[in-house]
């Protein structure tokens, strides 16, 4: 992680530039990185799943009662 200094072009920024690039605020300096690679799937644990699947069904019952007009 590189710190930059001085430059008025980049002073203040923050966030992604494209998929390389990461501008980020830390103690009031400016740092330029690498941007996170992350896969999401690798993280989910089997609880995570089986919620996941409830969520879905929960979601599904709330728009069967919703389109229901008893």
């Amino acid at each position: 992680m590189s710190r930059v200094k001085d430059n008025m072009i980049t002073t203040g920024l923050s966030g992604k530039l494209g998929k390389q690039i990461v501008f980020r605020q830390w103690s009031g300096d400016t740092f330029l990185a690498k941007a996170p690679v992350m896969n999401l799937h690798l993280f989910k644990n089997e609880a995570q799943l089986e919620n996941q699947r409830r969520f879905i069904q929960a979601v599904a019952y709330a728009k069967k009662a919703i389109a229901n007009p008893d």
